[in-house]
């Protein structure tokens, strides 16, 4: 595998990190229709950032060079992530 292909799969787990993060801390959720969706479930953003910082204290993520670089991937997903309902094609136009 080539070094960008590497480089790709570590921004996938990264964003994947994040996602999750966001997940967790109760600000996004995914759509129980569809899997892949995410919604936001509470606008604070910053319940992310405690329990991001929180982890990173006990260990945690340290695919991240540095605390800053995961606070940074969580708002970058954040603001890719943050609908207010499920973007899914299947939900149409109301």
């Amino acid at each position: 595998m080539g070094r960008m292909s590497e480089l790709q799969i570590e921004q996938g787990e990264r964003c994947e990190t994040a996602l999750n993060i966001l997940i967790a801390a109760g600000v996004l959720a995914r759509c129980p229709m569809h899997e892949e969706c995410t919604f936001i479930e509470n606008d604070d953003v910053t319940a992310a950032y405690k329990l991001a910082m929180h982890q990173w204290g006990h260990g945690e993520h340290r695919e991240f060079e540095s605390a800053r670089k995961l606070t940074d991937k969580i708002k970058e997903v954040w603001d890719e992530h943050g609908v207010w309902e499920c973007q899914h094609p299947a939900h149409g136009p109301d």
